[in-house]
C-alpha cells in the first residue's frame, strides 16, 4: 500500500501547517529552542507567501520580481547608485544584481554609467519609464500590502512593524560582526 502524502498538495495552509508542526516536533527531539526556531520558521514563510502573493499579483502585470521592485524603489527612494550599493539595497549578491539589472535595463527601466570619480564602478538610475512604471505598481502592491495585515488592526499593525524591524536590526548586527570576523 502507498504511503500516504505527508503534504497536502490541495490545502496550502494544511500543508504548512503540517510541516509547521513535524519540524516542531524534530525540533523538540533535536532539543532545539522551539520558540526561536518558529520565529524563523514564521519569517521565511511570512515572507516566502508575500513574495509569491506579489509576483503572481501587482507585480506580475508589470513583469517584475520582487528584487526587481525593490531595486527600482531603492534608485527612486535614493536616486543614483553604485551597482553594489543596488545589490545591498535588494538583499541579492552583486553577481545576481548583474543579471536583475541587465532585464530592467533593456526594459528601460535603469539606466548605467561609468562612474566618474572610479572608472571600475558603475553607477545605475531609474527611468523615466521606470519611475512611471514603479509609480503605478506601488499603490497596487499596497493595498495587497494593506490585506496581508488587516486582521491585526492599527496597533497590532504597529507592533508587528516594530517587532520586525528589531529582528531585521538583530540580523544587521549579528551579519555586521560576521564580516568583521570574517574580514
Amino acid at each position: 500500500m502507498a504511503e500516504q502524502s505527508r503534504t497536502s498538495l490541495t490545502d496550502p495552509l494544511e500543508a504548512r501547517h503540517g510541516i509547521e508542526q513535524r519540524g516542531v516536533a524534530l525540533a523538540r527531539e533535536l532539543g532545539i529552542d522551539q520558540s526561536s526556531f518558529q520565529v524563523a520558521s514564521n519569517l521565511h514563510w511570512t515572507f516566502t507567501l508575500m513574495k509569491a502573493l506579489f509576483e503572481r499579483g501587482p507585480l506580475a502585470e508589470e513583469r517584475l520580481s520582487m528584487s526587481g521592485f525593490v531595486a527600482l524603489w531603492a534608485l527612486r527612494v535614493s536616486g543614483e547608485m553604485e551597482g553594489r550599493e543596488v545589490a545591498a539595497e535588494v538583499g541579492i549578491a552583486r553577481s545576481s544584481f548583474s543579471g536583475l539589472a541587465n532585464r530592467l535595463e533593456q526594459r528601460g527601466l535603469i539606466q548605467r554609467r561609468q562612474s566618474p570619480n572610479d572608472g571600475r564602478a558603475v553607477l545605475f538610475s531609474l527611468t523615466e519609464q521606470g519611475r512611471i512604471v514603479l509609480e503605478r505598481v506601488w499603490p497596487e502592491l499596497n493595498r495587497c500590502e494593506q490585506q496581508l495585515s488587516e486582521h491585526l488592526g492599527p496597533d497590532g499593525r504597529r507592533e508587528l512593524a516594530d517587532a520586525l524591524r528589531s529582528v531585521a536590526d538583530q540580523l544587521t548586527t549579528l551579519l555586521q560582526h560576521e564580516a568583521a570576523v570574517d574580514a
